[in-house]
């Protein structure tokens, strides 16, 4: 067996040499059918001013109806309660309990059937009661709930689509403009918001990973309509769910938010997602059509290594579990940021290539 790094060098020099001597190169997949996937046909270009501001008004009206955690906000106690599937970063079964005042005050109690945590957070200092990854699993799940749509910014793309009775508007997104007016690609991100209600409906920050909105029985809190549940599907298969309940914060006294002289801090911390990609050859003996992709949902440390992943596309497992273990021995290094220790949430766009094959052929002298 030939070995990886002979592999990566073999790929690299047939990319170099295939753009300078072809006339075509092997194209890349496009993304693959999802069952939650909405736009699927044409689209609309968001080109005017008039059809930006419209698009930008639908976010920014279902985002701030979500964010329960915006400056000014009403005191809350939130519980969530959460089971899980399938390849899901959080436990089988837990439950998340936080009481918010500000953004420098808050408590959040988690716990799980082996293990729970609490975090305070004083003055916008976290403490720790001890290392655990539940306190940073509970802000990714939190941002996922009440902070979608975050990071949406960039060109759009607008198309209708129905979904359990509803007009939808999904409105597509990207860091670049996308030159079609077909289906999803693979660097955009989807919201799709109720046309009538204004409520956010359909979110997914990469193909392959949707976040599902159910707000029956759920119940105004403060001019806010919040979902009840919310469900995650990673490729195509439910994975989280997660049940919501809220209210205004009980009375309270400081020493329920002031830490223990024993408590850990600065205790590891969420950074924001970011999108990343890397590049490795398939196996010798895959077919030569087409340049395959999955994207592969990670936790990193500082240091760039991986502590978890899971693959958003499983068109084909063998595929995707190539893609996991190229990323999983990999390194994506962030340095340290001088605030104590975090956990990094990327989206690693794995392109995988195929085997370079080369044939000598010798020709006959003519006379």
């Amino acid at each position: 067996m030939q070995p990886r790094w002979l592999m990566r060098v073999l790929v690299l020099s047939w990319l170099s040499a295939s753009a300078i001597f072809c006339q075509t190169a092997i194209p890349v997949m496009r993304v693959p059918n999802d069952p939650l996937e909405l736009v699927t046909g044409s689209t609309t270009q968001a080109e005017s001013a008039e059809a930006r501001l419209m698009a930008r008004a639908l976010l920014d009206r279902a985002a701030q109806n979500l964010n329960a955690y915006a400056a000014g906000s009403i005191p809350f106690h939130l519980k969530i309660s959460f089971h899980s599937a399938g390849n899901s970063f959080y436990p089988v079964f837990g439950e998340f309990e936080q009481t918010w005042l500000t953004a420098a005050f808050w408590r959040l109690a988690a716990k799980t059937s082996g293990e729970s945590a609490l975090r305070l957070m004083w003055r916008a200092v976290p403490y720790d009661d001890r290392p655990s990854p539940l306190t940073y699993k509970y802000e990714m799940l939190r941002r996922d709930i009440f902070q979608p749509m975050r990071n949406v910014s960039g060109p759009m793309r607008t198309a209708s689509a129905s979904w359990r009775g509803s007009t939808l508007t999904c409105i597509l997104t990207s860091n670049s403009s996308v030159e079609t007016d077909l289906g999803r690609q693979w660097d955009e991100r989807e919201a799709c918001i109720d046309s009538q209600s204004g409520l956010l409906r359909v979110y997914s920050e990469a193909p392959g990973a949707f976040f599902i909105y159910d707000y029956d029985a759920g119940a105004g809190f403060h001019g806010k309509t919040l979902p009840r549940q919310v469900t995650c599907y990673e490729s195509g298969s439910a994975i989280l769910e997660a049940i919501l309940t809220v209210e205004d914060s009980p009375a309270l006294n400081n020493s329920q938010f002031t830490p223990a002289k024993e408590m850990i801090s600065p205790g590891t911390v969420l950074a924001e997602i970011d999108r990343r990609s890397a590049g490795f050859p398939l196996p010798v003996g895959s077919p030569a059509n087409e340049i395959k992709r999955v994207i592969v949902h990670a936790l990193l440390d500082d240091g760039g290594s991986v502590l978890e992943a899971t693959g958003l596309q499983n068109y084909d497992p063998a595929i995707t579990r190539i893609a996991l273990e190229d990323v999983m021995r990999s390194k994506y290094p962030y340095g340290a940021s001088g605030k104590g220790p975090r956990v990094h949430e990327a989206l690693i766009d794995v392109r995988l290539s195929p085997p370079v094959t080369f044939s000598i052929q010798s020709r006959r002298r003519a006379n």
